[in-house]
């Protein structure tokens, strides 16, 4: 578990070389990215809630010891909102 809290805590901390450079966030990342592209750049400082809403699920996910990957069929977490951006499947 201590492996996985870091993993969260990197996560939670954006954009880095070490984030990037840490495989077993990979497919956290292409999620993130995927929605990114699907929902638009973000408007000046602030990001879409769905983008902050599912930044805020993956760390979830990572810190429970989940490696989310892009073909991840499973929602982000049982409380997911039915406004989240799927991002599982194709529309």
């Amino acid at each position: 578990m201590i492996r996985s809290h870091e993993l969260a805590e990197l996560w939670r901390a954006g954009e880095s070389a070490a984030l990037y450079g840490e495989p077993e966030l990979a497919g956290a990342i292409d999620i993130f990215d995927k929605a990114e592209r699907r929902l638009g750049p973000a408007a000046g400082e602030h990001s879409p809630p769905e983008l902050v809403s599912l930044h805020a699920d993956l760390a979830t996910r990572i810190e429970k010891g989940d490696r989310p990957g892009i073909g991840d069929s499973r929602p982000a977490s049982s409380s997911e909102r039915a406004t989240a951006v799927e991002l599982t499947k194709d529309r």
